[in-house]
């Protein structure tokens, strides 16, 4: 009788550290997802605030921040000293944030009114938040009237003026 004690304890004690391991590894699946939730909501809530500052820039020609155009790609890999040397810059809430404006061009085709045709600009914006992981960076192009010079070739259509399309990079 005294020898069967002995072998309970055993099986009782790999039960105890099965479970432990399994309580454990639950925990941290809950920590990572906890943690994960947090910077989705910080990425969310910078991808809002990067909305409005949209919102909140007007392109026009007396602005040092022009530069030639470039692809998306060379732009995602500059560094933040260059968009602080290249671009234009502000606070907002609680993010920094860096543009830089790219005319591409005029479209005698599309017509914003009867006097008026489309000059296209892209606008690439670098949002920074306090966290290094709610780092944005987008772009938008925008419409601007200017005079008619030249009739259209093709077949006219209307655009409106301002904000045509966004993207993330």
């Amino acid at each position: 009788m005294k020898s069967s004690l002995g072998f309970i304890l055993f099986p009782v004690l790999i039960f105890m550290q099965i479970f432990s391991l399994i309580s454990l590894e639950y925990y941290f699946s809950i920590l990572f997802s906890a943690k994960n939730a947090g910077i989705e909501w910080y990425q969310d809530k910078t991808g809002l605030q990067a909305n409005i500052i949209f919102k909140k820039l007007s392109i026009n020609n007396d602005l040092p921040c022009y530069i030639n155009k470039q692809n998306s790609k060379a732009l995602s890999k500059q560094p933040i000293a260059w968009w602080q040397k290249q671009g234009c810059g502000g606070n907002f809430d609680e993010v920094r944030y860096y543009y830089v404006i790219e005319e591409l061009g005029k479209d005698d085709c599309a017509a914003v009114d009867e006097s008026h045709i489309a000059n296209y600009f892209r606008v690439s914006l670098l949002v920074l938040s306090s966290l290094k992981y709610a780092k944005l960076l987008l772009q938008a192009t925008y419409v601007i009237p200017v005079e008619m010079y030249l009739p259209c070739n093709n077949l006219p259509r209307k655009v409106n003026k301002g904000l045509q399309t966004m993207r993330t990079i």
